[in-house]
């Protein structure tokens, strides 16, 4: 019994480990979309930048993902995020202030 109970925790810190991934630890931004919309876990944006990034999401009609920025300015996006708009979201991110 114990031993299943040190397994079903090791699952669960996998689990979450694989939800937040390891760019988090020195993310500058951290973005997820849910149900088409833009949740800003960490990090700021500017209004602009917010908006420019949400109208890509309405138009790309994409509905979960994961954007992050890390302090070094690499952007890694999820594979829910089409690849068509990966270049455009990273533009806004990088030269975001």
């Amino acid at each position: 019994m114990p031993q299943l109970i040190m397994l079903a925790l090791l699952g669960l810190l996998f689990y979450l480990y694989w939800q937040r991934g390891p760019a988090l630890g020195n993310a500058k931004h951290d973005l997820r979309i849910r149900h088409g919309l833009l949740v800003i876990e960490r990090g700021h944006l500017s209004p602009d930048d917010r908006h420019r990034i949400e109208e890509i999401i309405r138009d790309g009609k994409i509905v979960r993902g994961k954007i992050t920025v890390s302090q070094q300015g690499r952007v890694e996006l999820s594979s829910e995020i089409p690849t068509q708009y990966h270049q455009l979201i990273r533009n806004i991110l990088v030269n975001s202030r």
